[in-house]
């Protein structure tokens, strides 16, 4: 009898054991389970400079500037070339730095402005570089007009002139003179029929004129607007197979013409 009730004891003992191992293993693994880490912890750290969509600030839109007016101006000089493809890729820079400035204009209330600029950066140039057949002249116009439109731009949004872009004075007085050598020599060459000498004249000019350009277009933008149609139709000229010394010597002279204005516009003397 006592053996029986040690036998009943230890079997009741052992199944109470084995109740609480499964109970308990339920209880432990439901508080075990490790939190889930939330999907957006790991993105929230990583912000980018400029949000899509949020006030662009000054800084960005000096650069905005920077970049639209370096691009068109390359499109300007690869349409006039007859380039399509390189005409394409020279605007594609300048596509979301259009788009900021025009934002930008916006949020300053200058919408008529904005638009200005947006349809002719979307009908003027981005749309017919998207087809077949594009006129490339007038592409090259229209890139054109876009930049006194970003003058104006840049003075309704207190962009001024690019940090470190402007030479000093003593710099473009130098400059000049540089300018002044090179377009007499590229219409003495020019005159004389020698294609190769009028070519080689031209190049030498060119730092030149992009430092007086830089520094005249704050000051008086349809005055550099005018230097740089002439450069752009003699650098033309001068990489054509087909080089017409007569266009070549006739802006030489036009450029010359217009250096005692530029020199009066950035205050050098003589």
């Amino acid at each position: 009898m006592k053996r029986m009730t040690m036998l009943m004891a230890g079997a009741l003992a052992a199944l109470a054991l084995f109740s609480v191992a499964c109970g308990g293993g339920d209880d432990n693994s439901a508080t075990a389970t490790p939190k889930a880490t939330p999907a957006s912890s790991k993105t929230a750290a990583a912000s980018p400079s400029h949000v899509a969509g949020s006030p662009a600030s000054q800084e960005e839109l000096q650069k905005a500037f920077e970049t639209a007016r370096a691009s068109l101006q390359e499109v300007i000089t690869k349409a006039k070339a007859g380039d399509k493809k390189a005409a394409q890729d020279a605007y594609t820079p300048a596509d979301d730095p259009l788009h900021m400035i025009e934002d930008a204009l916006r949020d300053k209330g200058d919408t008529s402005l904005a638009d200005s600029i947006e349809k002719k950066q979307h009908d003027g140039v981005e749309d017919p570089l998207k087809t077949g057949n594009p006129n490339l002249a007038d592409i090259a116009a229209a890139a054109q007009e876009i930049l006194p439109l970003l003058d104006q731009a840049a003075a309704k949004l207190n962009i001024t002139a690019e940090a470190g872009g402007t030479a000093s004075t003593a710099e473009l007085k130098d400059h000049l003179a540089t300018l002044k050598a090179v377009m007499e020599e590229t219409a003495a060459k020019a005159k004389a029929g020698d294609v190769q000498g009028t070519r080689d004249a031209e190049g030498k000019g060119d730092d030149a004129m992009e430092a007086i350009i830089d520094a005249l277009r704050p000051v008086d933008a349809s005055l550099a607007d005018k230097l740089e149609n002439l450069e752009l139709d003699y650098e033309e000229q001068a990489d054509s197979a087909n080089t017409d010394l007569t266009v070549m010597a006739k802006d030489a002279q036009d450029v010359l013409a217009l250096l005692d204005q530029v020199a009066a516009k950035l205050h050098i003397t003589p």
